[in-house]
């Protein structure tokens, strides 16, 4: 059984770097063919918007933190919401690692560390999982169902009933989930507001989120319709390439995704150039949060380190 399971991981590991691999020679294929036509897109996006993009990022992730710490059940231990801040943002740079599995191993151990038996550890992981997934899925849905472009491809108006029919189950759905995941999983009282609550969050994590995507987009684009799509677009991209395993944080299938969704709008180069800039944004705004969370709220080690360098070059 263990050795059946050894030999999975190992072919898994083996399709994440064969899948890595062909994403970055694609992707470079792609760019050196059209690489006059990127570079006339970069340099239409602005410095402000590469910021404005960060910092949303920053807010939806500060909201996905909250709900990251919602989600951890059991008696034991109750993270304040900095506690959980520096956890959620430092292990999740673990999920860049060979392997593609660390962060929640990390989250696991931690959990384990902080009291939490191997039940509630893993209940709260998948709370936290089912959470993110379906937030993420029944958010980009509703909202792409109010845009033109989507509509007219699923042979719908937007005056349709039928549209307004989707958008309602699409709510109605998100209110079951919550509300099955609470009776199943949380042992603590809950209520109605409970879920109200739960939804206001998961739906601000992926608004704030989706609109990071959508402000690199060319000014003369934006609008009420490409911010629909885009948003959406970003959120269904997200949840899809999170399922993935085969793709090391989704990266390949994220941005497969939201370039079909995009494109129906604009062309195919300029939705894939924009996936693209919107995975770098993300990586980088990643990293920037987690160094910030370790040095802010955390052990003070990596502060320590760099507070010990700083001598060292003083002194030479």
């Amino acid at each position: 059984m263990n050795q059946n399971k050894s030999n999975q991981n190992k072919w898994l590991t083996v399709v994440k770097r064969v899948w890595t691999a062909m994403i970055i020679l694609g992707l470079g294929y792609y760019f050196s063919k059209n690489y006059q036509g990127i570079l006339q897109h970069l340099q239409s996006i602005s410095w402000v918007q590469f910021l404005l993009s960060a910092a949303l990022l920053v807010i939806g992730k500060l909201f996905l933190a909250e709900m990251s710490r919602l989600s951890v059940l059991g008696d034991q231990w109750r993270p304040t919401y900095k506690k959980m801040l520096h956890l959620y943002s430092t292990i999740q740079l673990s999920k860049y690692l060979p392997g593609g599995i660390w962060h929640f191993v990390g989250r696991f151990g931690v959990y384990r560390v902080n009291g939490m038996d191997n039940h509630d550890a893993s209940r709260s992981i998948i709370v936290e999982n089912v959470w993110l997934i379906s937030s993420a899925l029944l958010f980009g849905g509703a909202i792409s169902l109010t845009n033109e472009s989507i509509l007219s491809l699923i042979g719908l108006t937007p005056s349709s009933l039928l549209k307004l029919i989707l958008i309602l189950a699409c709510l109605v759905i998100w209110i079951i989930v919550n509300l099955v995941i609470n009776h199943i999983f949380i042992k603590r009282k809950e209520n109605a507001l409970t879920v109200v609550r739960q939804i206001l969050i998961q739906s601000t994590v992926w608004l704030f989120i989706g609109l990071s995507f959508f402000v690199l987009l060319p000014p003369d684009r934006m609008n009420l319709q490409t911010a629909s799509l885009a948003t959406g677009g970003f959120t269904i991209g997200w949840a899809v390439g999170y399922v993935a395993i085969f793709a090391p944080s989704g990266i390949g299938v994220r941005e497969a995704i939201i370039t079909a969704i995009l494109a129906t709008q604009l062309s195919p180069t300029e939705a894939a150039l924009y996936a693209a800039i919107s995975r770098i944004v993300w990586v980088v705004t990643e990293i920037c949060l987690g160094i910030f969370a370790e040095l802010v709220l955390g052990s003070g080690n990596l502060r320590k380190f760099f507070s010990r360098k700083q001598e060292e070059d003083i002194a030479a």
